[in-house]
């Protein structure tokens, strides 16, 4: 195995409300993207400022309205070998529910 697995797992994930049924696709590195996503999602709802001034909030719109809404978002990730499954895997599940309503992908 490569040293990127052994140092930092990937895989592709869901952020999913179990109470409004919402969810976004996403891949890439677990960890820092789990993180990533819910730093930028509880600023955004709280309305905190970066060190310019400018709100800082979570680069999808859509996202960050359906979590300012019910934050209650569980992260559910699914690991694979290599960085290209991960995208591939995000990719059908993004072509799967492409036209859903509570896709939040853009």
């Amino acid at each position: 195995m490569g040293k990127e697995k052994e140092d930092k797992e990937v895989g592709v994930y869901i952020l999913h409300n179990p109470n409004t049924d919402e969810t976004y696709a996403g891949s890439g590195v677990l960890e820092d993207r789990r993180n990533s996503h819910f730093y930028y999602l509880e600023a955004g709802r709280e309305g905190r400022l970066g060190q310019d001034g400018k709100p800082i909030a979570h680069h999808n719109r859509k996202l960050q309205a359906a979590y300012n809404k019910d934050p209650n978002f569980d992260f559910v990730a699914v690991p694979t070998e290599t960085r290209e499954e991960a995208t591939e895997a995000e990719q059908a599940l993004i072509d799967e529910f492409r036209g859903n309503p509570l896709l939040l992908n853009l």
